[in-house]
């Protein structure tokens, strides 16, 4: 245009295509577009501006009652322009017009179909990312690469996130303004996020930033659901050299499409974790709603509180249960105030074995092989485990503690002043109390002696479980036991009960029969003497007459024990010297003792206390025991011995005396029948001499038994000092 009208200069000024950027305008002689530098670029409107560049004419550009911009013609003078190049002029003007709005639709449209691509290739990367943090990346590194900012950003709306830091992208030419860029862009996360809507900030501060560089900021809240996840802040450099015909309006709307599928496939993907998040917590519940209904049944149903212990360690170490390294119990005395070590199990291949799934499948019903539980009791560790005692009120142990506070404690550390941590070599372990319904049975310690791992909440809440269930197992064993216990107690007192009503029935009848069998004996007794004196000595009728007195007298005398055993006898109490009483019955026995060639050994206190008792009882008593030592060392002699000395009984101050023979000991199988009425081991015996020593002896609150020694048999006796008392026998 200059080359064919008188024309000097000539500037194309295109108006702006949006608010807040910058007019494009062309020169004559130019390369191309470029932002103007001083507000005396800017035509001050259509007609003659004589001042203006040694006089400008500027003509308006309209297309469609729309005005694009000026064409200005510098150093030219309107009247001396040729005829007819004003309308020249105006038909160049309408050209341009035209020309530019053709431009701008199909720049519109190159930039839409770019968008459009840019959008589907970004949603195709996010709906094939698995996680947050990898859709994130795929989306900020794609805004970047494709130079659509030159920053990218996405910040978190409510930490703590599963994001942690933010995520952001930037074009390796403004790498020097990263610092610059992550304040600015918190800044206008939390304006964004406050706002509730986009934000826009194309005044950035001057700072280091590349020549001819203007940074843009526009920030986009991540809204998904009506819930705000966070913000994507994306920086781009609006430079003169920049398209002229490139929409910012068409920018904002790809940002704000970038936005929303951000938003809808970080919530998407933050469902499906959350989704499988809670699947995974309710498998892990089933899982131990199922190990611990399994073990519960099998617990419940032991037989036995040793294979109950041995299978609730073994329980706590395998992997489908705690899965600890090891476990010990410790039980707590309340009398000596200790919890002492009752047994410790480490997980061991066997036991993985033994329960592959007790969560799929019924406990059998010996609950842990006899084997696995023959090599837990020998096992070092257990050994180790059994000789450690806890003082029940020791400060600074955790497992008295536990015991104490009824509560759980895990302990990531054990502290130097814990002996028993140091002699078990625990690592992170957990002390749980096992109680029953109400009081603390005992104390659970688990750990991980050889992963050194910590317990996590859940395997505290899964232990405290599990320990409920165990301790109401160990009360229900202990129970099972003491109700067995009794039961058996129970049934023998029964028997003996029976026993006792046939021995009384059978001695009313005896004692009847003896005092009626008494009268006759006594006249065949006396006649039999009569005839000794009357016949001559040595005759036959003497010898008969002997058999027979000698034979009456031994049925009285067994009728006499008869009804001595039969009858109810008053005992009267006193004051007795054990020694005097010792004396006189070996002094009624002497002559047959040494006709028996037996000799007598005597170890007797001299400072026993006297015993409050009956006196003639209790010579009765050693009278009974020393006769059937005499007999059982009749054939051969030997040596009796007796000895007395202070001790105790059931706790309480009692002197014990001993009576032991040499006559060889009496049968194992006789032993435990000893005491019983008419039982005897001797041919002329009735059978109920030690029957009645161990009533007398029972009836002065003591003790009688027999055991066999090196040479004969012992019998001792035990008789605690107490008040006077008057009852009957």
């Amino acid at each position: 245009m200059t080359a064919h009208l008188p024309i000097s200069e000539a500037t194309l000024y295109l108006k702006p295509l949006a608010p807040g950027l910058p007019p494009q305008i062309l020169r004559a002689g130019t390369p191309g577009f470029f932002a103007p530098e001083h507000s005396r670029c800017v035509p001050r409107g259509a007609g003659w501006h004589p001042l203006d560049q040694g006089g400008t004419l500027t003509l308006e550009i309209e297309s469609l009652e729309r005005s694009i911009g000026y064409l200005c013609l510098h150093q030219v003078e309107p009247d001396r322009l040729p005829a007819g190049a004003r309308e020249d002029l105006d038909l160049i003007c309408r050209q341009i017009g035209w020309m530019t709005l053709c431009n701008e639709r199909m720049q519109h449209k190159i930039q839409q179909a770019e968008h459009l691509q840019f959008v589907a290739q970004v949603s195709r990367q996010l709906n094939q990312a698995q996680t947050v943090d990898e859709m994130l990346r795929e989306m900020l590194g794609a805004l970047v690469r494709e130079n659509k900012a030159i920053f990218a950003i996405i910040q978190h709306h409510k930490p703590p996130s599963p994001l942690g830091q933010p995520f952001f992208a930037i074009n390796p030419n403004f790498r020097s303004l990263r610092e610059t860029l992550l304040a600015h862009a918190a800044q206008t996360h939390k304006t964004a996020i406050q706002q509730g809507r986009p934000v826009l900030d194309d005044k950035i501060g001057e700072g280091p930033q590349p020549e001819n560089a203007k940074l843009v900021a526009f920030s986009l809240p991540l809204v998904f659901d009506r819930h705000t996840l966070g913000s994507l802040t994306l920086y781009s450099d609006q430079c003169p050299t920049s398209n002229p015909f490139a929409s910012p309006e068409m920018n904002h709307r790809l940002f704000q499409d970038i936005a929303i599928q951000t938003a809808e496939a970080w919530g998407r993907i933050s469902a499906l974790d959350q989704l499988a998040t809670v699947s995974r917590e309710n498998q892990r519940k089933l899982l131990e709603i199922s190990f611990l209904y399994h073990v519960s049944e099998a617990m419940h149903g032991a037989h036995g509180m040793d294979a109950l212990v041995h299978f609730i360690l073994s329980a706590a170490v395998v992997p489908d249960g705690v899965g600890c390294d090891r476990a010990m119990l410790f039980m707590i005395n309340e009398r000596s105030r200790f919890l002492q070590g009752m047994l410790g199990v480490v997980r061991e291949k066997d036991l993985e074995q033994w329960a592959p799934s007790l969560h799929k499948q019924p406990v059998s019903n010996d609950l842990l092989p006899e084997e696995i539980q023959q090599r837990q009791k020998t096992s070092a560790f257990n050994r180790l485990v059994q000789q450690q005692r806890v003082a029940l009120d020791d400060p600074f142990n955790p497992i008295a503690l536990a015991a104490r506070s009824n509560r759980t404690l895990s302990i990531e550390a054990p502290s130097p002043r814990d002996s028993v941590a140091g002699m078990l070599r625990l690592g992170p372990f957990i002390c749980v109390p096992l109680q029953g319904r109400e009081k603390t049975v005992a104390v659970l310690v688990v750990d991980n002696s050889r992963s050194n791992r910590l317990f996590n909440p859940e395997e505290m809440r899964f232990l405290e479980l599990f320990a409920n269930q165990a301790g109401a197992a160990m009360e229900n064993a202990a129970l099972l036991q003491q109700l067995r216990t009794t039961h058996t107690e129970l049934r023998a007192a029964q028997e003996d009960l029976l026993q006792t009503e046939k021995l009384a029935t059978i001695g009313e009848i005896a004692a009847s029969v003896a005092h009626e069998l008494k009268n006759p004996l006594v006249c065949v007794g006396g006649f039999a003497q009569r005839l000794l004196k009357n016949v001559p000595e040595g005759s036959r009728a003497g010898e008969y007459a002997a058999i027979i007195a000698r034979e009456v007298r031994r049925v009285e005398e067994m009728l006499t024990n008869i009804l001595s055993f039969s009858k109810r006898q008053m005992m009267c109490f006193a004051p007795c010297n054990l020694i005097e009483v010792i004396g006189s019955a070996l002094n009624l026995l002497s002559r047959e003792l040494t006709e028996s060639n037996i000799e007598i050994v005597q170890h007797l206190d001299p400072d026993l206390p006297p015993v409050i008792g009956d006196e003639k009882q209790l010579r009765q008593v050693l009278i009974n025991l020393i006769g059937n030592a005499r007999e059982a060392m009749a054939d051969d002699g030997g040596t009796l011995t007796i000895a007395a000395h202070c001790s105790t009984l059931r706790g309480d101050p009692a002197i014990t005396v001993e009576v032991a023979d040499t006559g060889g000991g009496i049968a194992p199988e006789s032993l435990r029948n000893i005491f019983n009425p008419f039982f005897t081991t001797k041919h002329s015996g009735t059978g109920l001499g030690l029957s009645i020593s161990h009533r007398i002896i029972e009836h002065h609150q003591g003790s009688i038994e027999v055991f066999n020694s090196e040479h004969g048999a012992t019998f001792l006796i035990q008789l605690p000092a107490g008040h006077v008392r008057h009852q009957h026998a």
